[in-house]
């Protein structure tokens, strides 16, 4: 089996992290990745950038009473 070249290990970096390859394709991006430095850097950039904007964009927790004081609010304001 060829090994993957750069281009291609970047081109399944998200299917990697997705853990969406079968596990032939994962593990031959995996052993490329062990090799290569550059491809290994890139990967971690990019899972770390992933873990930023995933954390970044949780759902906030909301109080539990939010809707009955919106709701109390908008009928407070139509009575004014």
């Amino acid at each position: 089996m060829a090994e993957l070249s750069h281009r291609q290990v970047m081109s399944r970096i998200n299917a990697l992290l997705d853990e969406a390859l079968d596990e032939a394709d994962a593990d031959e991006v995996r052993r490329h990745l062990f090799a290569c430095p550059t491809c290994s850097a890139e990967v971690e950039t990019w899972a770390r950038l992933r873990a930023a904007v995933k954390h970044a964009y949780a759902p906030a927790a909301v109080p539990s009473d939010l809707a009955s004081r919106v709701h109390a609010e908008l009928q407070r304001q139509g009575e004014a």
